[in-house]
């Protein structure tokens, strides 16, 4: 009976040991041949990846008003007023505001090709469409991935 005791003993040792060399990546063990319940304490790379890093803030840079007639088949119907706004990315911010004359130009020759199109047959400007025209222009100008977003701040319809 002393000899089982003694064994029993020398076992609880061993796992403890064993377990110790394993937490302490003294020894690794494969993950496929540890059991479930055990896998928690004993393999390293369950836990969840870190989150990602935060996006760098945002510069702004703000546009001088575009007041663009609405001509549909050779009579003004109107005009819009806009008043933008670019959310830039703080490395591009230089190469935006040396390029603003020919953004604003873009942007006008644009606006004045897509808003009497656009404005056939409504009354009022689509603004997410409008952003989406604005934006497609800007990145035409200044590159891909440099202005975040267009911000239309004010939309006055005459």
């Amino acid at each position: 009976m002393k000899i089982v005791g003694i064994i029993i003993v020398l076992l609880v040792l061993l796992g403890g040991i064993a377990f110790g060399l394993v937490k302490f990546n003294l020894v690794t063990i494969p993950a496929d041949m540890v059991p479930g319940p055990l896998r928690p304490y004993l393999v390293k790379g369950d836990e969840p990846p870190p989150p990602p890093p935060p996006p760098a803030p945002s510069s702004y840079v703000e546009m001088e008003q575009f007041v663009v007639p609405i001509i549909v088949n050779g009579t003004l119907k109107g005009s819009i007023l806009i008043e933008v706004r670019l959310e830039v990315d703080p490395h591009g911010k230089s190469h935006v505001e040396q390029s603003m004359p020919l953004i604003h130009d873009a942007i006008i020759r644009g606006l004045y090709d897509f808003l009497p199109k656009h404005m056939e047959d409504r009354r009022t400007a689509d603004l997410q469409v409008l952003k989406a025209e604005i934006q497609r222009i800007c990145t035409r100008v200044v590159g891909e991935g440099i202005i975040r977003a267009v911000l239309v701040q004010n939309v006055y319809n005459r």
